[in-house]
């Protein structure tokens, strides 16, 4: 099993807790381009950790939080 499936999985489940759970991915791997459409489709942000910067980590797991905040 890798990442894509467990995001396909918590998207396709029963469980509204579950489907509506905010996954921020964080990868030391160079997606390709098919790679990065499946994760805007599956409504998810990356953060690429050779790129990993303080300001955007906190933004989006603010952004994350806020959007648990409103389900």
């Amino acid at each position: 099993v890798n990442g894509f499936t467990i995001l396909e999985r918590l998207r396709t489940t029963s469980s509204a807790k579950l489907r509506d759970l905010p996954v921020i991915v964080v990868s030391g791997v160079d997606l390709n381009l098919e790679q990065k459409m499946q994760l805007e489709n599956l409504g998810k942000h990356m953060i690429q950790k050779g790129m990993l910067d303080e300001k955007e980590l906190f933004a989006t797991l603010e952004k994350a939080l806020k959007r648990l905040g409103r389900n």
